[in-house]
């Protein structure tokens, strides 16, 4: 994908930004250091089993919530198929995307947009995760689950734009929701991919647009 197809009018840098908000603390912040250096001192007498049983049962959270999809759980059963099958009779776009963010904190906005109403927006809060890395990870798996079946199931949609809206915390601590991520695909290029082979991390390349914030920087 060429520079030029990218989000351009993205500018902006947030100087003072110091992380997006991960599971209600702030990642690559020095506040998060020191409160982990605090924790430490004060569970000085845990012995160094325990410790390392904690360190494992937060590793294995982290592999779960990372690569397991969250719709394993809903996506295959049942009232979700019903669900989507109505939609797609109905031609309701935004019930039949509204099934694969079930998990979302908030309601996520969804829209037809252009002249001809067959540009898709859509908007939702993304869900707190281990770290910047899984949110991206996610936000992009979901992505990818949501644009081909939209293309599939109608015909009248000619691109899928999907934004990711996070809590991010400045040098001052204060709170702002803000866009972190968006990516969008038309329907030309859709077509020439076969999802089920794209590696999650692979898919800002093929995107028609792509563009993330900062602070979904990895380290």
């Amino acid at each position: 994908m060429s520079d030029n197809q990218r989000y351009e009018t993205e500018t902006d840098p947030a100087p003072d930004v110091q992380g997006l908000k991960i599971e209600g603390a702030c990642a690559g912040s020095a506040g998060q250091y020191e409160g982990a250096m605090s924790i430490a001192r004060k569970g000085a007498a845990i012995t160094v089993t325990a410790a390392l049983w904690a360190g494992l049962a937060l590793f294995v959270y982290w592999v779960v919530a990372d690569y397991i999809p969250s719709s394993l759980s809903s996506s295959g059963s049942e009232p979700v198929k019903n669900v989507r099958a109505d939609a797609l009779a109905r031609r309701d776009v935004e019930v039949f995307v509204r099934t694969f963010l079930d998990d979302a904190k908030s309601t996520p906005t969804i829209a037809r947009r252009g002249a001809k109403m067959d540009h898709l927006e859509v908007v939702y809060e993304m869900p707190e995760a281990w770290s910047v890395t899984s949110a991206k990870r996610r936000f992009l798996r979901e992505a990818s689950e949501i644009i081909p079946q939209v293309f599939a199931g109608f015909p009248d949609v000619s691109e899928v734009e999907i934004t990711g809206v996070a809590t991010l915390t400045d040098i001052r601590g204060q709170e702002n929701k803000k866009r972190v991520i968006r990516i969008a695909f038309d329907r030309t290029a859709n077509a020439e991919i076969r999802w089920e082979g794209v590696l999650t991390e692979n898919v800002p390349q093929i995107a028609t647009r792509y563009w993330h914030h900062p602070a979904l920087d990895e380290q």
